[in-house]
C-alpha cells in the first residue's frame, strides 16, 4: 500500500489524509461458483506527535461520520444534543479508564455512566439551537474556560488565554484518570456542575456536605463547594499539580477547611467514605500530687 510521497508535509496536512486497507477477496463456494470482490476497510489516520485538537477531530469523525457505509466521508456539521451527549459520555469513559502503565491489563469493571443532568449540562455549554441540534464546529471553537499562563521573564506576570469546548473536556478526563479515579468510581464526585448549581444542591441538604465538580470557567480545577454547619457556603480550588503533591482524599481528611463537614453529596458519610480522619491524640495533664493511698502504701514497701 502506497501510503504518501516523501514531501515535506506540514503536521496539520498529515493529520487530515485518510488511508484505507483494500482486501481482495476470492471465494470458491460449493457449487463451483467463483466469487472475486474488494473489500475496503475502516479508514485511519497517522497522527504526528500528541495533539489535542487532532484527536478532536478524530473523536468528531468516529463519533458522526458515516464509516461504514461510506468509509471515507465528512463528518456533519449539525448533531442532536442526544447524539453528541452520548459520545462524550463515551469519550470520557475511554479516558478515563485506560491504563496509566503500558503494563497495566485492561479495566473489567463497568464504567460510570453520566446521568441526565451531567449530559444536559455539557451540551448546553455548547450552545444548542431552538431545534435541540448544536454545530460541530462549536465542540472544537467555542471558548468555555480560561487558563492563566506565566511568562517566563516574570513569575508573577501572565496573561489569559482562552481555551475551546474539546480542551477543557480532554483535560478534565485526564486529570481524573490520573488523580481521582477512585472517587470517581465510588461516586464521591459530582462532576459537571455549575457554581450556581451547586449553591442551589447544597441549599437543599439540612447537613453540613461538600460537593466536588469540576470548574467550568477554570482550565483544569477541581472544585470544592462546602456548605458548613451555620449554613455558609464557600467554594476552593485546587489545580492538577496540587492533587499530584497530595491526593485528594488525604486533603478532605486532614485539612482544617472540612473539618465541619459531615457528608459527602448527596448524603454519603464522610468519614466512612474516605476512611476516617486523624483526631489528634490528646495529653491529659499529669497529676504529680500524691492522694492518701500512696503514703499509706508505703510502709508496706520498707
Amino acid at each position: 500500500m502506497k501510503v504518501a510521497k516523501k514531501v515535506q508535509l506540514r503536521r496539520d496536512s498529515v493529520a487530515t489524509k485518510r488511508y484505507c486497507l483494500c482486501y481482495n477477496i476470492q471465494l470458491q463456494t460449493n457449487c463451483g461458483i467463483e466469487l472475486v470482490g474488494k473489500k475496503v476497510s475502516l479508514p485511519f489516520a497517522v497522527l504526528v506527535g500528541p495533539k489535542a485538537d487532532v484527536e478532536a477531530k478524530l473523536f468528531l469523525e468516529r463519533s458522526f461520520a458515516d464509516l461504514v457505509r461510506h468509509p471515507l466521508s465528512d463528518i456533519p456539521t449539525h448533531v442532536s444534543c442526544a447524539e453528541m451527549a452520548d459520545a462524550l459520555e463515551m469519550k470520557f469513559q475511554a479516558i478515563v479508564e485506560t491504563p496509566q502503565k503500558n503494563t497495566d491489563g485492561p479495566s473489567v469493571v463497568q464504567p460510570r455512566k453520566f446521568n441526565m443532568q451531567t449530559k444536559q449540562h455539557l451540551v448546553m455549554r455548547m450552545k444548542p439551537n431552538q431545534q435541540g441540534f448544536l454545530a460541530l464546529d462549536n465542540f472544537m471553537k467555542l471558548a468555555v474556560a480560561e487558563e492563566f499562563q506565566q511568562k517566563k521573564s516574570a513569575a508573577s506576570d501572565g496573561d489569559w488565554k482562552l481555551v475551546p469546548f474539546y480542551d477543557w473536556f480532554f483535560k478534565l478526563a485526564e486529570i481524573t484518570n490520573k488523580y481521582l479515579y477512585s472517587m470517581w468510581y465510588d461516586g464521591l464526585i459530582y462532576g459537571f456542575c455549575s457554581k450556581e448549581d451547586a449553591e442551589n444542591i447544597l441549599r437543599c441538604i439540612p447537613r453540613s456536605v461538600l460537593l466536588v465538580r469540576f470548574s467550568d470557567i477554570e482550565y483544569g480545577k477541581v472544585k470544592i463547594s462546602v456548605k458548613s454547619r451555620n449554613g455558609e457556603i464557600r467554594h476552593h480550588w485546587y489545580e492538577h499539580a496540587d492533587l499530584n503533591a497530595r491526593s485528594l482524599n488525604s486533603e478532605l481528611l486532614s485539612n482544617h477547611k472540612f473539618s465541619d463537614v459531615d457528608l459527602i453529596y448527596p448524603d454519603i458519610d464522610l468519614e466512612v467514605a474516605l476512611g476516617g480522619r486523624n483526631k489528634p491524640r490528646v495529653r491529659l495533664p499529669r497529676n504529680l500530687a500524691p492522694d492518701e493511698i500512696y503514703f499509706d502504701n508505703q510502709g508496706a514497701a520498707t
